[in-house]
């Protein structure tokens, strides 16, 4: 290689070299809406329309004369939670999904004439201390329902502030024009009359405990002018309201199995729907005084959690946690299932190689090119409506668990539109194939370890060829419940459940004979009992099971003691952070806080950055297009793009003077000579100090050999081999790195790292 002698302006540095990092982040897009729906859900129905709210915003849908749903528009709207309708106006409650969200909280006027159009007209904004906001209308105003403050009225349409309900334990509930409810404590009401909003009537007080035990009830809903059904989770109960100072009992049916929490049942003609956990029950009210049982529907999917139920007629529609919104219909009082209405079902985790994003959900995989980020294109896959769960991706391998097979596939996706069988793995049992982790260790990629987490099992396998995985080796050391990481050889055992919690280091993976090389006591130090163990990039990443102890990243440059990092200033509550470059995103409920892991300094480690996603955030994928950076984020109901940038830049611009400079070779892959020639002082103990573009010592040799090489009086030279590590010995990236001679004058050179 050609030497180079470069004559430079040499930065004279009066302090040592620091950068800040400039990071930006916004969203782009948003597309494969689900629809999922939780204890959030609102449904609408004003026929021909069904309104619906999802974890990600609103949805509204057409119904046709068969009884089937057609989506004709959605609004995303963050963080929603329940919504009210009166006229051509949604009112929409948000909530703090997380503790740590300063963004405050708000009510959305939407406006819905133009049913394919909805577009949010006015927001009122609350402190987030209220956790949530409950809409709800009373007569003809519109209250704002907070949890633990004073309850804001409004006149509608226009939201002009009207009064306030100062009583922060007032949660009404309006049963009709002029009477409303408010919650005591289990199943006891007060009953009032609102004719004046804002001098609420105190009227009497409803005991129904007798009836409702501690399940106290949560939907009111008028049969007539005089009765009126109430339902709680263990029954049903029917009351005479023609005095509304003196209720009378009339009757109550009690199910068999508990019904649903919130909305559970729905009423046509001489019916009531009722929604339990393991289906739909249809109740003959012809008799008030004697309902009676006369059909059970089976739910289609009884792994699945339904939360809300409306009817249009004999049209019976229920959102699902999981599954979409499933369609029933009764006819000659039995109720029989139609289908499960979703575009896409919930998403679970996601794997993006090449230009290509799988999204595994709960109903098989589906797969995008995402080529433009801004216009992902769906493309058809064989693993579509497929029995396949809880993927792994690795390159070009994705692992998935089959539930009707009860085994372990493995796909090559090199071309991702034909993912080919590759392996099986079939001689687990149901148990271990119920609690097997997939783990892969980037140092032995023709390896995969299965991990029991219920006894601590590790199993290596061996999957450089296709078909069968022929086992390496099956070990246990603790035979209890626990975590497993595996990186360059050596695998971490974390035995969560037990406290103090220990961390046992196995060595010997590479030749196929583990044993623990170290254990380490007490390893957590947390007060919850029940953290977990990952790797996040480089770092081995504990996380606690709550926001009780923040997420904890420890440096593995010793593979046999891992050292503290830092503890991360906020905890990722859903799952693990992920990494890229040394930046490193949490999932924190609904945000994601972002950190520099290059300021890591085994103590508290500050964000520098956070975004807000629609609802929780879970999956995490990062994708370039050239210089531009994409992150895509499940974000349980929606894929949310993100485009983010950052850079480093050196903190104080220092002034320059001309010296003589000779880095040989430059670039260098192994190892280069730095030399100096200057005025420098003959008698000081001159050192050289490698430093990284962010202005961190990356390595400091000791006394350096001076010569009078150069032949001009007072000028001396100096020369020291640096082999391209860090302090620690472990190899540097590729990339710019800057050397100061530490003298009176600072000087400083510049030499590239090529690997």
């Amino acid at each position: 290689m050609k030497k180079f002698i470069f004559i430079i302006l040499f930065l004279s540095l009066t302090s040592s070299l620091s950068a800040s990092i400039d990071f930006s982040i916004e969203k782009v897009n948003t597309f494969a809406f689900c629809q999922n729906y939780f204890s959030n859900t609102t449904m609408v129905v004003e026929p021909p329309y069904l309104y619906a709210l999802t974890s990600y915003g609103l949805e509204i849908y057409e119904i046709q004369n068969n009884g089937q749903l057609q989506k004709i528009s959605e609004l995303p709207i963050k963080k929603s939670w329940e919504f009210v309708k009166r006229d051509n106006f949604l009112y929409v409650g948000s909530i703090a999904i997380s503790h740590f969200d300063p963004a405050p909280l708000y009510v959305y006027q939407v406006d819905v004439s133009d049913k394919y159009n909805p577009s949010i007209t006015q927001t009122l904004e609350y402190d987030n201390f209220s956790e949530a906001i409950i809409p709800q209308i009373v007569g003809n105003y519109f209250i704002a329902e907070t949890h633990w403050g004073a309850d804001y009225i409004y006149t509608l349409p226009e939201l002009g502030l009207y009064g306030i309900i100062e009583e922060w334990n007032m949660y009404l509930q309006p049963l009709n024009d002029t009477l409303c409810i408010n919650f005591i404590e289990a199943s006891i009401f007060d009953l009032y009359d609102n004719t004046d909003i804002t001098n609420l009537q105190y009227m009497t007080t409803v005991n129904m405990y007798y009836v409702h035990g501690g399940y106290s009830p949560k939907q009111f809903k008028s049969i007539n002018d005089t009765i009126i059904c109430v339902s709680g989770q263990t029954a049903v109960s029917f009351w005479n309201i023609s005095n509304p100072g003196q209720w009378e009992y009339v009757s109550h049916y009690v199910p068999d199995v508990h019904l649903q929490i919130g909305t559970n049942f729905s009423m046509y003609e001489n019916y009531i729907i009722l929604s339990r956990f393991d289906g739909l029950e249809l109740i003959d009210i012809t008799d008030i005084h004697n309902p009676q049982s006369l059909y059970f529907c089976e739910f289609d999917n009884d792994s699945d959690v339904e939360y809300y139920i409306v009817n249009n007629n004999e049209y019976i529609y229920i959102g699902a946690g999981m599954s979409g919104i499933g369609i029933y219909y009764l006819e000659n009082e039995e109720i029989s299932f139609v289908e499960n209405y979703y575009e896409y079902p919930s998403l679970l985790s996601s794997h993006i190689f090449s230009n290509y994003l799988f999204l595994q959900s709960s109903q098989g995989i589906y797969l995008f090119d995402i080529t433009d980020p801004f216009q992902p294109i769906e493309l058809p896959t064989c693993l579509n409506n497929a029995p396949l769960r809880s993927l792994v991706g690795y390159d070009s391998l994705i692992v998935v668990y089959d539930y009707d097979e009860i085994i372990i596939k493995i796909y090559n996706i090199t071309d991702p539109t034909n993912p080919i069988l590759r392996n099986t793995i079939d001689y687990l049992t149901f148990i271990e194939w119920c609690y097997s982790t997939i783990h892969f260790d980037d140092s032995e990629p023709q390896v995969m370890y299965l991990f029991n987490e219920t006894n601590g099992n590790i199993i290596k396998c061996d999957i450089s060829e296709p078909g069968d995985c022929p086992i390496l080796f099956t070990y246990n050391i603790i035979n209890t419940n626990s975590d497993f990481i595996v990186r360059d050889g050596f695998g971490y055992i974390f035995t969560p459940y037990t406290y103090p919690q220990h961390l046992y280091v196995v060595g010997g993976l590479y030749n196929n004979e583990p044993e623990i090389v170290n254990t380490i006591n007490n390893f957590t130090q947390f007060v919850d009992y029940t953290p977990f163990l990952r790797r996040c990039g480089e770092y081995l990443c504990l996380r606690s099971s709550s926001f009780i102890e923040n997420t904890k990243l420890y440096s593995l440059d010793d593979p046999l003691n891992p050292e503290l990092a830092c503890i991360l200033d906020r905890p990722s509550t859903n799952s693990w952070p992920n990494v890229y470059d040394n930046l490193l995103f949490t999932k924190t409920h609904n945000l994601s806080f972002v950190y520099d892991l290059d300021e890591c300094n085994g103590d508290t480690l500050q964000h520098i950055d956070y975004f807000e996603g629609l609802f929780m955030m879970y999956g995490f994928d990062f994708y370039d297009v050239g210089d531009t950076h994409y992150l895509f984020v499940t974000e349980q109901s929606s894929i949310g793009v993100y485009e983010f940038s950052y850079s480093y830049g050196i903190d104080d611009e220092p002034e320059a003077n001309e010296h003589y400079l000779t880095s040989y070779p430059n670039p260098f892959s192994t190892s280069t000579t730095i030399s100096f020639a200057g005025k420098i002082n003959p008698h000081g103990s001159s050192q050289i100090k490698i430093y990284n573009v962010k202005g961190q010592l990356v390595r400091e040799f000791g006394f350096l050999r001076l010569r009078k090489d150069y032949g001009v009086t007072g000028d001396l030279g100096f020369s020291a081999v640096w082999d391209g590590r860090d302090e620690k010995g472990k190899e540097v990236g590729t990339g710019v790195y800057f050397y100061k001679i530490d003298d009176e004058d600072g000087f400083v050179g510049k030499v590239v790292r090529l690997r």
